[in-house]
């Protein structure tokens, strides 16, 4: 199981910095939560740290290895990235979109039937095996965002950076998922929209707000009121769930 580490990493669109001197790590099999407004450069960075865009200055280190002077298919082998918006190529089968997870350990277009159940234990394990043989044209917002899930899941990676997952989901699939992550025992980075959902399903949490991060801090501390406050302008409450004893924070608009 790999780790990963960040190091001193600038974020840039085109000319334009986003993102300076992020520092974290995420130590093999945690789930650490990346969270911020919109627009504060969250995906900038999960994209980054996927080894898609190349940092201006930093390094990023799965395993001791600087991903960004891995090739592609290397890379792919590491870290398995999941955008926050992806369109699924139209023409393929369910399990035929969810097997091109399988391209960077196999030929292009070459599925293994050793792949076969990869791809069908990422489909159950984010509940669409019974839609393995339906057209991806045919499905539903949420039912393709959980078959781009179930890619990265099948591209088995040691390493799996999320942008915003539980985009399109209801509240069932949300909750499964978040508890699917808990149990995968992969090293994960994920922005997450819902703060109460980022505190239920992470281990640590980074805050990104006014061009800067946090270091990787727990839940608790990262989301204490006053950083809450800073970055998001609302009031942060935390309360016990009296049923789980889990922490949720109950969120208020401070001018109301």
């Amino acid at each position: 199981m790999s780790g990963l580490e960040v190091a001193a990493l600038t974020c840039a669109v085109g000319r334009r910095t986003v993102l300076t001197d992020v520092t974290f790590d995420v130590a093999a099999g945690q789930v650490v939560g990346v969270v911020g407004p919109n627009g504060s450069g969250k995906s900038t960075l999960l994209r980054a740290l996927a080894g898609i865009a190349k940092p201006p200055v930093g390094r990023v280190l799965v395993a001791g290895e600087d991903l960004h002077r891995l090739p592609a298919r290397a890379r792919a082998r590491r870290v398995a990235f999941v955008g926050q918006e992806e369109d699924l190529p139209s023409g393929l089968l369910v399990e035929e979109a969810v097997a091109l997870g399988r391209v960077p350990h196999t030929a292009p277009w070459d599925t293994d039937a050793a792949d076969l159940p990869v791809v069908h234990g990422a489909l159950a394990a984010v509940g669409l095996s019974d839609l393995a043989r339906r057209p991806v044209e045919d499905l539903s917002g949420g039912e393709r965002r959980r078959v781009s899930l179930a890619r990265g899941l099948a591209q088995a990676s040691p390493v799996l950076v999320l942008d915003e997952p539980t985009n399109h989901l209801d509240v069932r699939h949300q909750l499964h998922f978040a508890h699917l992550l808990r149990g995968l025992g992969r090293t994960v980075v994920v922005a997450l929209h819902d703060l109460s959902l980022a505190v239920a399903t992470c281990d640590r949490l980074v805050v990104v707000h006014g061009g800067r991060t946090t270091t990787a801090l727990p839940p608790a501390e990262a989301l204490a009121p006053d950083v809450v406050r800073s970055a998001f302008g609302v009031t942060a409450t935390p309360v016990t769930d009296p049923a789980t004893g889990r922490t949720h924070l109950l969120m208020s608009l401070e001018d109301l």
